[in-house]
């Protein structure tokens, strides 16, 4: 039993030398599919009343901070989203075991108000878009919301309906959980927790 456990450890440590700075690269590594150029998770939150409401949603795009945008309509479960001081956003991938948690905060943010933020943005922050069929590098940590303000107005005319109610909001995580469920070559979990604005990775048995 010891021989197996210490074993586990030496394959922990050397799992650990080839871990991403950041939890957002391990994250596209596990579970984005370039042949479908896009990446969807299930949004969790605590409604007003303490009851648990998920909801299955494309990421728009991540930033180089590892911050989420998502664009939906304004609707009951938005409106909840308002009002909920802490979300979860978890991940799988079935073929491979593979699943990913993660806690943060949430930002809402208008069409109008993105591109003024957008306009403002130090262009040397690095992000990746995901919303195009072919994601390429962005300049701006906000150039996601220029591009979602595009997208909006590619779709209101496609369908010839102004929509006024597509909304943009960010996830803002402090921890992310990666874990392996059925693989003995690979950590059960590893926890990437944020302090003083770094991401800081560590080992943790289920």
């Amino acid at each position: 039993m010891t021989q197996h456990r210490n074993s586990n450890e030496n394959t922990v440590r050397n799992y650990w030398k080839s871990l991403p700075n950041y939890p957002s690269d391990l994250l596209e590594k596990w579970f984005y599919h370039h042949e479908e150029s896009e990446l969807v998770g299930t949004l969790s939150m605590l409604d007003r009343d303490g009851a648990l409401k998920s909801r299955s949603l494309k990421i728009e795009s991540i930033d180089a901070f590892g911050n989420f945008y998502i664009a939906m309509n304004i609707d009951s479960f938005w409106m909840d989203l308002t009002e909920s001081q802490s979300v979860s956003l978890s991940f799988n991938n079935y073929d491979t075991y593979q699943q990913a948690n993660l806690q943060g905060t949430i930002e809402i943010t208008r069409v109008q108000d993105s591109l003024r933020n957008y306009l403002k943005q130090d262009s040397s922050v690095r992000a990746y878009s995901l919303i195009s069929d072919y994601p390429q590098p962005v300049v701006s940590k906000f150039e996601a919301c220029a591009r979602f303000a595009w997208k909006k107005q590619e779709i209101e005319n496609r369908d010839q309906e102004i929509n006024p109610n597509w909304t943009l909001f960010i996830i803002k995580p402090h921890k992310f959980e990666f874990i392996v469920t059925s693989k003995d070559d690979m950590p059960e979990c590893l926890e990437y927790i944020k302090r003083d604005d770094h991401w800081c990775h560590q080992y943790q048995w289920i």
